[in-house]
């Protein structure tokens, strides 16, 4: 039987609400028992972990103007039972409202995009994961045709490709994927860049089992597009629609693909729906139906570690929800927690 884990939610927060709660989760009844909640971030929106599991990061999603200060990477020291002991000295993210992070495999380098400047920035880690400054700080560049989303860059995501050799960058703004080589040590080099239909939005990327086929999430274009990726390429082999009368207010979020790459299921904000997708033998998708996921704004998702259930936050919904996976189908949600607006979810 599979034992029990650790499930780390960031929240929106100020400081004295909880950002990061710790939970225990059980895979064989699905529930939650809360462990610990931390207090004194703002708005730690996503998480990332060191590869060696000492070390909790959390991208600190703050504007200058706005909040008073700039962004900043989060640390925190992790006890043997991965439970926060301390946090370590906060570095800043090299732009406003950083969004998402990710570590490379070597544990020497993390990646963080900076969504309203702009930017992508690589922070060095010490050898026990305590960050230093940025060593790299990339300016994208460009605009789409919305001009109320897309009138400047807006980095929303640093990927990682399985192999980890290279970082892929979706440019909500400019409608482009960037895309960088990674030297061992995991530093970025810029190695070229993929266009996007106009108005796409891109979002999040997922990459199926195979480590060749990626997904890309289209936040404003309510679209998910497959492409083959090799040699730093990405290669455009289908674009699906959400909906025949899909909505404007209707967002895509998170991605994934399931462990055996016979689905991929997205989230989307509006509806409040997972989208589920069937993989055909030639690799295309065929959109098989929405599921009501349980909150409102599923801004994140995640699959339990043995793949039998799909816990969602909902960030405005202030739930954590589960629904069990089948193999080819969602269950009924289930509410799991109330927090404050969840927006990510982390397995450790």
């Amino acid at each position: 039987m599979t034992s029990a884990s650790l499930l780390y939610v960031g929240s929106y927060a100020t400081a004295e609400q909880p950002g990061i709660s710790v939970f225990r989760h059980d895979p064989a009844s699905g529930q939650l028992q809360l462990l610990h909640q931390q207090r004194g971030l703002l708005n730690p929106s996503y998480l990332a972990l060191h590869p060696q599991g000492h070390t909790l990061y959390a991208a600190s999603e703050t504007v200058l103007d706005k909040d008073g200060q700039p962004g900043q990477v989060l640390a925190l020291r992790l006890s043997p039972e991965g439970l926060p002991l301390h946090p370590l000295p906060a570095q800043a993210s090299g732009g406003d409202s950083p969004c998402h992070l990710s570590v490379h495999p070597s544990g020497r380098m993390l990646y963080v995009a900076n969504y309203v400047s702009g930017t992508v920035a690589a922070l060095p880690l010490a050898e026990d994961g305590t960050p230093g400054p940025a060593e790299v700080l990339h300016q994208l560049q460009g605009q789409g045709p919305d001009p109320e989303r897309q009138d400047g860059p807006h980095a929303h995501e640093v990927h990682l490709s399985p192999d980890g050799q290279w970082l892929l960058v979706p440019d909500l703004g400019s409608d482009r994927v960037v895309i960088f080589r990674l030297d061992p040590d995991g530093r970025p080099h810029l190695h070229g860049s993929a266009a996007m239909p106009e108005g796409t939005g891109p979002r999040h990327l997922a990459f199926a089992p195979d480590g060749q086929t990626c997904y890309l999430a289209g936040e404003l274009g309510n679209s998910l597009t497959v492409f083959r990726f090799a040699d730093g390429q990405l290669h455009q082999q289908q674009n699906v629609l959400l909906s025949d009368d899909a909505q404007p207010d209707w967002l895509p979020a998170e991605v994934h693909s399931t462990a055996d790459g016979r689905h991929v299921l997205m989230s989307v904000r509006g509806p409040d729906t997972l989208a589920v997708f069937s993989v055909q033998p030639d690799g295309h998708l065929q959109l098989e139906g929405h599921v009501p996921c349980g909150t409102h704004w599923p801004r994140h998702f995640c699959f339990s570690p043995d793949g039998r259930q799909v816990l969602v936050a909902g960030e405005r919904g202030d739930t954590v929800t589960r629904l069990d996976w089948n193999g080819s189908q969602l269950g009924q949600p289930q509410p799991l927690a109330q927090l404050g607006q969840p927006t990510h979810l982390l397995f450790g």
